[in-house]
């Protein structure tokens, strides 16, 4: 069996683990999505794994959930 796993740099700096946690469990309780959010050197990881039963849609879904959560981490420290 073959997996692949990667880590997707989120477009987010100077974070730290505290924000990798908000990320998580937002993904978590306000998506239904699991996915570890890693900070590495300040910046913000989420690691995820291609496997034969998951589709194309669920990383879009992933994609477009971090994308809303990062716009309104933005959004507030414009406030």
């Amino acid at each position: 069996m073959i997996f692949l796993v990667q880590c997707v740099v989120l477009l987010m700096s100077n974070d730290n683990y505290d924000d990798a946690e908000i990320i998580q469990n937002k993904l978590y309780h306000d998506f239904n999505i699991e996915v570890p959010i890693k900070n590495i050197d300040g910046n913000l990881y989420a690691r995820i794994s291609a496997h034969i039963y998951n589709y194309i849609e669920q990383y879009e879904e992933l994609g477009n959930a971090i994308i809303k959560i990062v716009d309104k981490k933005y959004e507030k420290q414009e406030n």
